[in-house]
């Protein structure tokens, strides 16, 4: 029995869009040339286009499940109240509210690049309170760890790698491997993507004295290369994986440059390095820490220590400008503030408590 594939998980491909809307698509996404312009979103990034069309496939798939198409063409009634409305109780009750914001704005994203004509007021409404509520949720995380921290995270992982009984040694090696990701992304917050994507002698030359990591800019946000030398603090573990961790994990030729291969004959994906930073994280801080934290926490730090050059988290971070980093900045100054505000609570209660035993 074929199983059923609910539109809040599953969306249309861009091939199983209606003709009309495919069209608008495919126009809007052409590259174009020495005698041509291209289309409205051919600077768009391939992933973008990718995942722009993912969320938009949702969309397209929910007005059609509901019959709110007309000619197989989208209509002002998608984006008034009671349609909307629906679409957007079912995508909050399917993913977490910063899932929902991200489907919302790239779906929002698309439909002023293909349809400028119809009113997104409504939408727009959506995606500012639903913003709130992914904020809110966002800052669950009350403490917010240094990067020192999180490369001892790091260090300590690689150093206890042989500690755990397992039968397999390559899970072992997992281990050195997550370590030395964490360690890194402690010293260079790169994205994630970046970060998943890394290959032996095409993004690290390990022939270079230190050796040097590179994207090239297409590869980059923002379209700007980024370069730099491998942290120094980590020459030698990067060695040692090099030399005895990583032939542990390559076993299939899909992998030979990857750096970071998985247990499964393949490199690393996004959420694969997602799920092993928050895991290891947990383990040994008490608490998930996920990839992006690895950046907040060093926009703060720089912020903290020195403020007046605050501007270089933009810098650390490839931000095109400081207005981008400057949301980090503020969250640091809040960190600030609710620790001064706990260290006054706890030093009057213990002064209370004092006054009554005296």
């Amino acid at each position: 029995m074929a199983r059923h594939q609910n539109s809040m998980t599953v969306g249309l491909s861009v091939a199983q869009w209606p003709a009309p809307i495919r069209k608008r698509w495919l126009e809007a996404t052409t590259e174009g040339d020495v005698l041509f312009d291209g289309g409205a979103a051919s600077h768009w990034r391939a992933k973008t286009r990718h995942t722009n069309a993912q969320a938009f496939g949702q969309f397209i798939r929910f007005m059609q499940e509901h019959s709110l198409l007309e000619s197989e063409d989208l209509c002002p009634d998608c984006l008034k109240e009671p349609a909307l409305r629906h679409f957007v109780d079912q995508l909050r009750n399917r993913v977490a509210p910063a899932s929902a914001l991200s489907l919302l704005r790239r779906t929002s994203a698309v439909l002023r690049l293909l349809y400028p004509e119809l009113d997104r007021s409504l939408l727009k409404l959506a995606i500012t309170r639903l913003d709130h509520t992914a904020k809110a949720n966002g800052k669950a995380l009350s403490v917010l760890p240094s990067p020192d921290e999180l490369l001892l995270v790091g260090l300590d992982l690689m150093g206890s790698w042989q500690d755990r009984a397992v039968h397999d040694r390559r899970i072992n090696a997992a281990d050195y491997r997550n370590g030395l990701i964490i360690a890194f992304l402690a010293l260079r917050p790169i994205r994630l993507g970046n970060l998943a994507q890394m290959q032996i002698g095409r993004h690290i030359d390990l022939a270079t004295q230190p050796v040097r990591v590179a994207f090239e800019d297409f590869e980059a946000k923002g379209r700007k290369m980024l370069a730099f030398d491998w942290p120094k603090e980590l020459e030698e573990q990067l060695g040692f994986y090099l030399s005895d961790i990583r032939p542990m994990l390559v076993h299939h030729p899909r992998v030979l440059r990857a750096m970071w291969p998985s247990l499964h004959n393949r490199p690393m994906n996004e959420s694969g390095i997602y799920t092993a930073i928050a895991k290891a994280t947990r383990s040994r801080l008490g608490y998930k820490v996920t990839p992006h934290i690895f950046r907040d926490s060093a926009a703060t730090f720089i912020s903290e220590l020195v403020p007046e050059r605050a501007h270089l988290a933009a810098g650390v971070l490839q931000h095109a400008s400081f207005k981008t980093t400057r949301e980090h900045y503020i969250r640091g100054q809040q960190h600030n503030a609710v620790c001064r505000y706990r260290d006054l609570i706890d030093r009057i209660v213990q002064e209370t408590f004092d006054e009554r035993i005296n």
